[in-house]
C-alpha cells in the first residue's frame, strides 16, 4: 500500500540552504547597533522604578485576592476551585497591555487551558528548530517577524473567559492555525534570499496572493502553495496592530493616497521598503477582493520582475454560463502556467481527493454558522474566516429538487447526459426522507471510465437542461427560461412597432446575482421613467390558497405595488390600473410581497428613477419547466405600450 502523502511534505523542511554569510554578518552588525542605540537611550532609572512599582503591586494584589478568597463562604470558595473566577477585571493593570496572571478557570478548564498553552509552544520550538539560523535571521531582518513573539499572548486574549468545550474547540482552531502560519514562516525564511536562499526549495514553491483560490494547489501535491502577503502583513496584523504602521507611512510617502485600505497599503509598503521575502518559482496574483489587492499585486511585480506573475480573474457573475466558461479557461490556463514555470504535473486524482475534503469541511462550515443563526450563539471565540469559502462554488438560484432525473447538454459540444442519484433501493430510512443535495447528483453521459469522460468533457464545461418549447392545453407555453425570456420578447415586440416616441430599450444582464446588468444601463441612459418588463411566480396551483397564490396565469398582466427589492412609484402604479381599464386590458396585482427584479437597483440609481414593472404571471419559475399563457404576454404588450405612450407626453 502506497505511503499516504503528508502536507507539507517532510523533504521541503530537509532541503538545503544557501545562507549569504557575508550579507548576515552585515545585517546582525546594523542590527547590533540599532539595539546598542536603544540600549543608550533608554532610562534606566526609570525602568527600575517601573520594575519595583510592578513588584509591590503585585504583592498587593496577592494580598487583595488571598484576603478576597478568605472572606467567601465555603459554597463559594468550592464554586471557585471547580468554575473558576467571575470577575476578570482584576487580571489586567491599568497602562498594561498584557494580563498580570492567568486566568482561574476552575480545575478542569485551567487544565485544558495550559496543556494548550504548553502545547502551542512546543509546537513553535519543534517547527522552528528544523530551521532555527535562518528563522532567527528573519527576525533581525524585518520587523513584522518579531510581531509573532506575541502569538501564545494574542490566544490567551482570544479564549479568556471561555470554559469546557468552547475552549476546548478554541485550543484545537488556534493550535492548526498556528501550525499552519509556523511552517510557513519557516518556509519563508528558508526560501528568502536574504535568509536561507534555498534554491533547492525555491523550485518547489509557488506564491499566491491571500485572496487567491490556493485549492488549485491541491493539483500539485508536489509543490508547496504558499499565500504570500498572509504572513508578513494580513495575520501578524490580528496580533499586533501597531506591526503596519510603519509600512503605511512608508507608502504614503512614496505618494500613495492616505484614504486607501490599510492593509493593501501596509502590503505596498512592505514592498517599497524591501520588507517581503524575496523568492518562488512564479506568483499567482487575482482581483479579488478589491482594487487595493490589485494595487498590491502590481506592486509586487515592479519590486520582484524576475518573477513570473499569473492574473487570475475571479468570475463576480458566476452564475453566467458564459462567465462559468471564461472561468474554466482561466483556471485551465493557471494550471499550465504553473506547470510550465515549476516543471510539475498537475493531478487530478489529488485535487478531486482534496476537494472531496474541502467540500466536508464547507458542509460542516455551513452548519456551523446555522447554529449561530440563534439569539444566543452556540460557537463563540475569535473567528479565523479570511476566505470566501464557498461562494465560488454556488450554482445559482435553481431549486435542487427539480434536478434528479432531467436531461441535460455539456460543453459546447451540446453532449447529452442525465442527472442521477444514488439508487433509491440503496439508500438508508434516513436519506429517503432527506431531499437530496446538489453535490450528492453526477451526470451520467454514457462513459464507461473517468477517462472515457474526459474525452468529452472538461472540468468547468457549462451545464444546461435540455428541455424545448411546447405548447399545450389552452394557450399554454412550456419551456426553460421563460424568465426573462418573455420580458424580452415583448420588448422586440414594442420596438418592431415602430413607436412614435423617444425610447431606450437595454436587455440587460446577471438579475439573478444583483441586477448588475440593470445597474450598469440604469447609470448609463438616466431615465426619466423605468419600466420593467419580466416574468413573475404564481402558485395557481392546487393546495395554495389565498393570498400566496401571489398571482394567476390567464388574468393578465400582473403589476405590483412592492416587491422583496423595491417599493414602485405609486402614481405610476395606480396609471397603470387606469389605463387598463380605459383600453381594456387585463390586470392584476400581486397579492403577496415575493420575488424582486431589476427595479431595486434602477429605482435607487443616480438621483432615483420613477420606476414600474408589468410582469407575465410563470408558474415553476427557475426550473426546466416554466410555464406561461401566451395572452398574458398580450395583455403586458398592450399594458406596456400605453404606458409608454402617458409617459411620453408627460
Amino acid at each position: 500500500m502506497a505511503d499516504k502523502k503528508k502536507f507539507p511534505n517532510p523533504e521541503f523542511f530537509r532541503a538545503k540552504t544557501e545562507m549569504d554569510w557575508k550579507a548576515q554578518a552585515a545585517n546582525l552588525k546594523e542590527f547590533g547597533s540599532i539595539a546598542l542605540d536603544l540600549i543608550k537611550e533608554t532610562d534606566w532609572k526609570a525602568f527600575g522604578r517601573k520594575q519595583k512599582e510592578h513588584f509591590l503591586d503585585n504583592m498587593n494584589r496577592v494580598a487583595r485576592e488571598a484576603k478576597a478568597v478568605a472572606a467567601m463562604t465555603c459554597a463559594e470558595r468550592k464554586d471557585l476551585l471547580l468554575n473558576g473566577e467571575k470577575h476578570l477585571g482584576a487580571l489586567y493593570r491599568k497602562g498594561d497591555m498584557a494580563t498580570v496572571r492567568r486566568e482561574w478557570r476552575g480545575v478542569e478548564s485551567t487544565l485544558v487551558d495550559f496543556s494548550g498553552w504548553l502545547k502551542v509552544w512546543g509546537m513553535l520550538l519543534a517547527t522552528f528548530s528544523k530551521d532555527l539560523i535562518p528563522a532567527l535571521n528573519t527576525t533581525f531582518w524585518y520587523r513584522w517577524m518579531i510581531s509573532y513573539m506575541c502569538c501564545v499572548s494574542f490566544m490567551d486574549k482570544n479564549t479568556m473567559g471561555q470554559r469546557g468545550n468552547a475552549l476546548k474547540m478554541s485550543h484545537l482552531m488556534t493550535y492548526d492555525i498556528f501550525r499552519y502560519v509556523a511552517e510557513n514562516l519557516v518556509f519563508l525564511a528558508k526560501c528568502d534570499k536574504k535568509n536561507g536562499n534555498s534554491s533547492e526549495l525555491n523550485k518547489k514553491v509557488v506564491l499566491f496572493d491571500e485572496m487567491t483560490m490556493g485549492q488549485i494547489m491541491a493539483g500539485f501535491p508536489d509543490l508547496l502553495g504558499i499565500p504570500y502577503q498572509l504572513m508578513p502583513v494580513f495575520l501578524v496584523s490580528e496580533i499586533d496592530q501597531l506591526t503596519c504602521v510603519p509600512y503605511i507611512d512608508a507608502v504614503e510617502s512614496f505618494g500613495l493616497p492616505a484614504d486607501c485600505c490599510p492593509v493593501p497599503s501596509s502590503e505596498c509598503g512592505a514592498l517599497v521598503i524591501d520588507a517581503l521575502p524575496h523568492m518562488g518559482k512564479c506568483f499567482i496574483s487575482s482581483s479579488m477582493p478589491c482594487d487595493g489587492s490589485t494595487m498590491a499585486s502590481s506592486y509586487m511585480s515592479r519590486r520582484f520582475p524576475d518573477l513570473p506573475v499569473f492574473h487570475l480573474c475571479f468570475p463576480v457573475r458566476y452564475e453566467d454560463e458564459e462567465t462559468v466558461q471564461m472561468g474554466a479557461e482561466d483556471i485551465r490556463a493557471c494550471i499550465k502556467f504553473i506547470e510550465e514555470q515549476t516543471g510539475a504535473k498537475w493531478s487530478w486524482d489529488a485535487y478531486f481527493s482534496a476537494m472531496k475534503r474541502f467540500n466536508e469541511e464547507t458542509r460542516y462550515e455551513l452548519e456551523k454558522w446555522e447554529v449561530n443563526k440563534t439569539a444566543y450563539p452556540q460557537i463563540i471565540g475569535p473567528s479565523y474566516e479570511l476566505f470566501r469559502k464557498w461562494n465560488y462554488e454556488m450554482d445559482g438560484g435553481i431549486d435542487p429538487r427539480v434536478y434528479l432525473g432531467r436531461s441535460v447538454k455539456v460543453g459546447d459540444r451540446g453532449i447529452s447526459g442525465v442527472i442521477g442519484l444514488k439508487p433509491i433501493h440503496m439508500l438508508s430510512k434516513e436519506e429517503e426522507l432527506d431531499m437530496p443535495k446538489g453535490d450528492e447528483m453526477y451526470i451520467d453521459i454514457g462513459a464507461e471510465s473517468a477517462d472515457e469522460a474526459r474525452e468529452y468533457v472538461s472540468l468547468g464545461d457549462t451545464v444546461v437542461f435540455d428541455s424545448g418549447i411546447r405548447q399545450f392545453g389552452d394557450g399554454f407555453v412550456q419551456g426553460r427560461a421563460l424568465d426573462d425570456r418573455m420580458g424580452c420578447a415583448v420588448m422586440i415586440e414594442l420596438i418592431k412597432s415602430e413607436l412614435e416616441y423617444d425610447a431606450d430599450f437595454s436587455f440587460s444582464v446577471q438579475e439573478e446575482i444583483g441586477t448588475r446588468g440593470a445597474q450598469t444601463a440604469a447609470f448609463s441612459v438616466r431615465p426619466d421613467y423605468a419600466i420593467v418588463l419580466e416574468t413573475t411566480t404564481a402558485a395557481d396551483i392546487p393546495g395554495v390558497e389565498g393570498e400566496k397564490r401571489v398571482c394567476a396565469l390567464g388574468e393578465g398582466a400582473v403589476v405590483g405595488f412592492m416587491d422583496r427589492g423595491t417599493i414602485y412609484d405609486s402614481a405610476l402604479y395606480e396609471l397603470a390600473f387606469k389605463k387598463a381599464e380605459e383600453n381594456g386590458i387585463k390586470i392584476q396585482t400581486k397579492t403577496m410581497v415575493a420575488g424582486g427584479n431589476d427595479a431595486r437597483t434602477i429605482h435607487v440609481s443616480a438621483g432615483g428613477v420613477r420606476t414600474l414593472a408589468i410582469s407575465l404571471p410563470c408558474r415553476y419559475l427557475h426550473s426546466p419547466s416554466c410555464v406561461i399563457k401566451l395572452s398574458d404576454g398580450d395583455e403586458v404588450f398592450r399594458l406596456a405600450r400605453v404606458m409608454l405612450e402617458e409617459l411620453a407626453d408627460a
